[in-house]
């Protein structure tokens, strides 16, 4: 009687070709060749690589093989199954800082060094926006308002998780997220809040009528003092350990609608 225990599911397709595209873009930036450079010398489009490093679409072993050979790397190794460690398993991180432009620069500091440390695409929703809308975040806000922007948040947001079961996400250059935004992020993300203490602090968000809403976030990382690396590592390490000591915190991963548990950070 035939069995389905090997059946491979549509979810971890996605995230072998998300794996093999962080290979690829690794050994690529490893022996400082641009994107432009691998396509001439495979003979493949940029268009294509691009989606290949994403982990868009499907991939033609010969395509791959050609490319392995540019970069010198065995084609097994960017064809080997992924390990079962937190860059491999379904996790989408949502970062959340005051948005005024220090903090926000140093989320996306930390966001694209988190993207990189996992192999996971790094999902900005204000460059969404922007290119839903035809123009700038900023001048998006003035051209359209606060509540046609959010709306594009809030679109983007389902559209992109939706596709992407290992993201790191970032806000980007908008306005602070209304408790709608936050719940949606809640529900389709372990989110993480960038916090900065001191009194000071603590009347900017208030002011923003954001440290309430952000109190909800699974993660409070203090930010005073630390790198961006040191940031990083600090994130990583908390979602790895609540993953192993907390079985509630794997279902977070799932698209179910409702309140998930929150583990201590």
């Amino acid at each position: 009687m035939p069995t389905h225990d090997a059946a491979i599911k549509p979810e971890d397709e996605r995230d072998f070709l998300v794996e093999v595209g962080r290979r690829v873009r690794q050994c690529r930036h490893a022996i400082s060749m641009t994107r432009r450079q691998l396509a001439e010398r495979s003979g493949l489009s940029e268009r294509y690589l691009a989606q290949l490093e994403a982990g868009d679409g499907n991939i033609s072993i010969l395509l791959i093989r050609r490319v392995a050979r540019v970069l010198k790397v065995d084609l097994a190794r960017l064809l080997a199954e992924p390990a079962e460690q937190l860059s491999s398993r379904p996790t989408r991180i949502a970062l959340l800082s005051l948005p005024d432009a220090e903090s926000e620069a140093r989320l996306a500091r930390v966001a694209a060094l988190l993207s990189t440390a996992l192999g996971t695409p790094l999902l900005d929703i204000g460059a969404e926006v922007s290119e839903d809308l035809g123009v700038s975040p900023p001048e998006a806000v003035s051209r359209f308002g606060v509540e046609v922007c959010r709306d594009v948040q809030r679109r983007s947001l389902l559209r992109l998780t939706a596709t992407h079961r290992r993201c790191v996400v970032r806000l980007g250059q908008l306005p602070a997220p209304d408790g709608d935004l936050l719940r949606l992020l809640h529900e389709r993300c372990v989110t993480v809040w960038l916090r900065e203490s001191g009194a000071g602090d603590a009347v900017r968000a208030g002011a923003l009528h954001a440290e309430a809403r952000y109190a909800e976030a699974d993660h409070w990382v203090e930010v005073e003092s630390c790198t961006p690396e040191q940031i990083q590592a600090s994130i990583q390490a908390r979602i790895e350990r609540n993953f192993v000591v907390e079985p509630h915190y794997r279902s977070r991963v799932t698209d179910r609608q409702g309140q998930w548990s929150r583990p201590a950070a």
